[in-house]
């Protein structure tokens, strides 16, 4: 994930968003910097944005994975075990 975050664009997958943005705004002349700047800014949004849905969905899906733990899944042999271990801890503290 770390390399997402860092990831860095390529001159020319800055300079098509750029294009996309001039040509956006009517084509205007004279803002060539503002259109890069602009890019630059919304590809590493994009990156951001997808990387928040992705720890969503990973999020999501691990609670649909694993159900919450219920008192009856638990062996009757480790509930009396878990007990006896509590009491010999208490005797010897």
């Amino acid at each position: 994930m770390n390399q997402e975050k860092n990831r860095s664009f390529s001159w020319n997958e800055i300079a098509a968003k750029a294009y996309e943005i001039y040509v956006t705004n009517g084509c205007q002349e004279g803002r060539q910097a503002e259109d890069w700047f602009q890019a630059e800014l919304e590809l590493k949004s994009a990156i951001k944005n997808e990387m928040r849905n992705d720890a969503k969905n990973a999020v999501k899906g691990a609670t649909k994975e694993v159900p919450p733990l219920r008192p009856s899944d638990v062996p009757a042999k480790l509930v009396s075990k878990s007990k006896t271990l509590k009491r010999g801890a208490e005797k010897t503290h």
